[in-house]
């Protein structure tokens, strides 16, 4: 992870450009292309989506730009060509396309998106376009059947709501691809760390038992700003990942940080001050790593296994 001054730097730069700045690292987006990103099938693409963390901003930044606590922007689709190719190129476009004048993303009066409140996701499985257009003709069907039902009631504001949406269907076409998950390749486990003192030990800790459970080359830790998402193959679950989890947390709860226990005044073991959260996440959307969020560069910190 950067410095807090490498970090402010990184801020203060992306702020005073006049496109958005998405990608910090093109060797770390193009190693994680190689070693994450199957090639999809016909009916799969992958997605991603740029968000506003509203959470990084000051009270006054809040008040003043009425930001939502979490702004999902635009998402980006990108699809296999018709022959079925599918490269780094193509994949890397759906970043390549929030690389743009800081108007086509803005908050209100035009005003530019704050660096330290950008991150961007993706998708490590693509989504499944056939599932996507089901869940579409469905959402498009209840708008238009409440359509029919407002006009007959007579209701304009309802007549006025169900038109919107109907009218922003692409906008949930683009959304869907989060939720309709295609090929499962990789499953995530979300780790959030609240005392970055410990963070290396952290790693250390989780990394040997994921080495001793399924193997070295068969998992990926993504560094972030918060902790680290944990990428395992599909293939690799032949157990409960809750277990792996427990697990562990109960090898953190003994490990003990003489210096920590003097920040915290604590005398005992302080597992639960180290981790906020442990999950499997089931949606698997992570920072991507090569750009950046929240001034920080996403990296994968075990590349020397591949």
């Amino acid at each position: 992870m950067e410095s807090k001054e490498q970090i402010e730097t990184n801020i203060e730069v992306l702020d005073k450009l006049d496109t958005y700045q998405i990608i910090a690292d093109e060797t770390e987006l193009r190693w994680f292309y190689d070693h994450v990103i199957q090639k999809p099938g016909y009916d799969e693409a992958y997605a991603f989506c740029l968000a506003h963390r509203s959470k990084k901003l000051t009270e006054e930044e809040r008040k003043n730009f009425r930001a939502k606590e979490s702004e999902m922007l635009d998402p980006q689709v990108v699809f296999p060509a018709r022959d079925g190719s599918f490269d780094f190129h193509r994949w890397a476009k759906g970043i390549y396309r929030y690389e743009t004048n800081k108007k086509a993303y803005s908050l209100i009066e035009g005003r530019p998106l704050f660096a330290k409140a950008m991150v961007l996701y993706c998708t490590p499985n693509p989504s499944d376009e056939r599932k996507v257009v089901k869940e579409l003709k469905s959402y498009i069907q209840v708008h238009e059947q409440e359509l029919v039902d407002s006009a007959l009631k007579g209701s304009r504001a309802g007549i006025d709501e169900s038109m919107y949406k109907l009218c922003h269907s692409l906008i949930k076409f683009k959304r869907l691809q989060f939720d309709c998950t295609g090929s499962k390749n990789w499953v995530d486990f979300d780790m959030d760390i609240k005392e970055n003192l410990v963070r290396d030990k952290l790693y250390e800790l989780a990394y040997k038992m994921f080495e001793e459970k399924v193997g070295k080359g068969n998992f990926i830790f993504v560094e972030t700003t918060g902790g680290f998402h944990i990428l395992l193959k599909k293939e690799c679950i032949h157990f409960n990942p809750n277990d792996l989890i427990n697990a562990i947390k109960h090898t953190i709860i003994y490990y003990d940080n003489e210096e920590l226990k003097k920040k915290l005044n604590s005398n005992g073991a302080v597992a639960q001050t180290l981790i906020d959260e442990f999950n499997y996440n089931t949606n698997c959307m992570l920072p991507v790593p090569g750009t950046y969020q929240y001034g920080n560069i996403v990296r994968v910190k075990n590349k020397e296994d591949f």
